[in-house]
């Protein structure tokens, strides 16, 4: 399994291979996540975010030591501010409002190709958006203002 610190390398060194790279980390988070790390994309379309979560055993009670009780790490282009029933899927394998999660048990790597192929879909779904806007501006179709307001909305 390794320990967290272990984990969060792995997957920090995954998401980097894959294009992404850690903006920012947020570690004054509310009493259900761990830590979040916002991510921006490096490949096209740059700067598209998303954010992963380490998610906190909702069982946990008394103190907890940074990095204790995180049994699943989640991933979405969406920044939570609550954890939208995320248990329910890791014990009954029900879907969440998350685009992706994994247990962080045995085999915790396994899911990692999961979070990578979910995140390259996102971004690739927003790179068409985006090609696609500008073929209209290019065509004449919207002007170039419009299809940048779009663009941002969709992003």
């Amino acid at each position: 399994m390794g320990t967290r610190h272990q984990q969060m390398i792995r997957i920090l060194d995954t998401l980097e291979t894959n294009g992404w790279r850690r903006a920012a980390v947020l570690r004054d988070c509310d009493h259900w996540a761990d830590e979040v790390w916002e991510l921006r994309s490096v490949h096209p379309p740059v700067g598209t975010k998303a954010w992963m979560v380490f998610l906190i055993d909702p069982e946990w009670t008394g103190y907890r030591a940074k990095g204790e009780g995180v049994i699943a790490v989640a991933a979405d282009t969406a920044r939570r501010k609550e954890p939208t029933g995320w248990l329910v899927q890791i014990r009954r394998k029900e879907p969440t409002g998350w685009l992706v999660q994994i247990p962080l048990g045995r085999r915790w790597e396994r899911g990692l190709l999961d979070i990578m192929e979910a995140l390259q879909t996102t971004r690739a779904a927003k790179l068409q958006i985006a090609q696609e806007a500008s073929k209209q501006v290019t065509l004449g179709l919207i002007p170039p203002r419009a299809a940048k307001s779009r663009n941002r909305r969709s992003l």
